[in-house]
């Protein structure tokens, strides 16, 4: 059970986007941080953990331009508007496939739970030692029984695998195709 909260709280931390995103400059240095404000000059205002920087557009490199600032309009120093009208990569879903992405995500979620109960009835099969020892470990007692008792181990722990591919590809699915707001309704659309 410990493993299935550490997954899941893997899931959540890497699902969740950090507030930190990586600017790279034209000189190849990069910034780590997130945009306070823009202003219609090209000034872009980043806040970060040792303090707040501001910098012209055209600092940074045409990639991180076009990938934070795909919609934007800013006017250089000479006075020629420059506009990234490449829109984001997402993918429309209709209602139907909305709906099959979400079953994807509980039968992902299911059959790792499923994989998991089975992983920890194998265990005290082997022995009630392993078994507890399972349970109790946090992980390392689970890697080394997949590791010394792969016969009697891979069917669940693919079971997991496969569950987990089933999960996470149906969250990815779900939040190009609709934001933020489509998987986590309390963080709105993105």
């Amino acid at each position: 059970m410990r493993t299935l909260v550490m997954v899941m709280v893997a899931l959540v931390w890497a699902a969740v986007p950090c507030d930190a995103d990586v600017f790279i400059l034209r000189d190849g240095r990069q910034i780590e941080g997130s945009v306070a404000r823009t202003t219609s000059d090209g000034r872009v205002t980043i806040t970060m953990k040792t303090g707040v920087r501001t910098h012209h557009v055209s600092e940074f490199a045409p990639e991180t331009v076009e990938e934070h600032f795909p919609d934007k309009q800013f006017a250089p120093a000479g006075g020629k508007v420059l506009r990234r009208s490449k829109p984001r990569d997402r993918i429309d879903l209709s209602g139907s496939e909305r709906k099959t992405l979400w079953g994807m995500a509980i039968v992902g979620l299911g059959l790792f739970v499923i994989g998991l109960i089975w992983l920890t009835v194998a265990a005290f099969a082997e022995s009630p030692t392993w078994g507890i020892a399972f349970i109790l470990s946090g992980g390392s007692a689970e890697l080394a029984f997949i590791i010394l008792h792969w016969k009697r181990a891979r069917a669940p722990f693919l079971t997991q695998v496969f569950g987990l591919v089933l999960l996470v590809s149906a969250i990815v699915l779900l939040v190009r195709g609709g934001g933020w707001g489509s998987v986590l309704p309390w963080r709105g659309s993105a």
